[in-house]
C-alpha cells in the first residue's frame, strides 16, 4: 500500500496510525553511533532512488547536519531505525539551512521583517519498509509539525521534489512560493520551495490527522536544549494517543 494512495482523510487510516505510534520512539540523532545510522539510512534510501551518487562510505552527510540551529531525528519502530528526518529552525540571526542556501532572495526578506521558520529535510525512509508501513512518512512529519508549535513558528518551509507535489498540497495544503531550482549538494534533483501556514490549518490538521497532536511535554522533550549538567532523554515515545484517551 502505497501512502499517496492511502486514504488519509478517512477515520480508519487515522486510527491504523494512532495504533501504530504505540510501536514508534522518536530519538535525537545528532552524533556518534545514532547520527552514523541515520546517514547510512538516509544513503540507503536516497540510492534506491538514484539520488545520490555512489560512495565508499556509503553515508550521506552535509555541512547543514552540524549547524547551530539543526535538530536530527531518528524514528524508530519496535526499537528499529526505520525512517530519519532533519529541521532546521531559520531566523534572523540563525540563517543556516538548505533553502536559505538556494532561495535567499524568497527566505531573506521575511526573515528581516520579524517571520522565522521551520525548516525540514533530508526525510528518508528505510526502502525495505517504505510499502509494509504506510503509516512512516505521518509519523516522521509529525515531528516538524510538533517543532513548529514548540517554537512558536507560523511557517514551515521545505524544499520538495515535483513527484512529491500533490502529497503536500492535500495533505498539508502546501503552497509554492519558489520556482525549479538545483536542490545542491549531495542530492542530485531539482526542487521547489513550499511553505505550510501552520496556524490556518491546524484545526483541519487535527481532526482529519488526530496523529499530529502532541502535548507541550512531548515538544519540549524532543527540542528543548538540555540545561547545563542536564542530559537529554535517549527516546520520546508520542504522546498523541494520550490525548485521545483524555478526550
Amino acid at each position: 500500500m502505497n501512502v499517496a494512495n492511502a486514504a488519509v482523510g478517512s477515520s480508519a487510516f487515522a486510527y491504523s496510525v494512532l495504533n501504530f505510534l504505540n510501536r514508534v520512539e522518536y530519538r535525537r540523532c545528532d552524533r556518534g553511533e545514532d547520527f552514523e545510522a541515520v546517514c547510512r539510512l538516509r544513503y540507503k534510501a536516497y540510492r534506491a532512488r538514484d539520488l545520490v551518487p555512489n560512495n565508499p562510505f556509503e553515508q550521506v552527510e552535509d555541512e547543514f547536519d552540524h549547524t547551530s540551529n539543526c535538530l536530527c531525528f531518528g524514528v524508530y519502530v519496535d526499537e528499529k531505525l526505520i525512517s530519519t528526518i532533519r529541521m532546521h529552525r531559520l531566523t534572523i540571526d540563525d540563517q543556516q539551512s538548505p533553502a536559505m542556501e538556494v532561495y535567499p532572495d524568497i527566505i531573506t526578506p521575511r526573515l528581516e521583517d520579524g517571520e522565522h521558520f521551520v525548516e525540514p529535510s533530508r526525510f528518508a525512509v528505510d526502502p525495505e519498509y517504505s510499502i509494509q508501513y504506510p503509516q512512516i512518512p505521518y509519523v516522521t512529519q509529525r515531528l516538524p509539525w510538533m517543532a513548529c508549535f514548540h517554537f512558536g513558528v507560523e511557517f514551515g518551509i521545505s524544499m520538495i521534489r515535483e513527484d512529491h507535489v500533490a502529497y503536500y498540497r492535500r495533505s498539508y495544503k502546501s503552497r509554492q512560493i519558489g520556482g525549479p531550482r538545483n536542490y545542491g549538494g549531495v542530492i542530485n534533483c531539482m526542487a521547489l520551495l513550499y511553505e505550510v501556514d501552520i496556524l490556518a490549518i491546524k484545526k483541519a490538521v487535527h481532526t482529519r490527522l488526530p496523529f499530529f497532536k502532541s502535548t507541550p511535554v512531548e515538544q519540549r522533550l524532543l527540542f528543548a536544549r538540555p540545561t547545563a549538567g542536564a542530559e537529554a532523554p535517549l527516546t520520546v515515545l508520542p504522546t498523541a494517543n494520550s490525548l485521545r484517551a483524555a478526550a
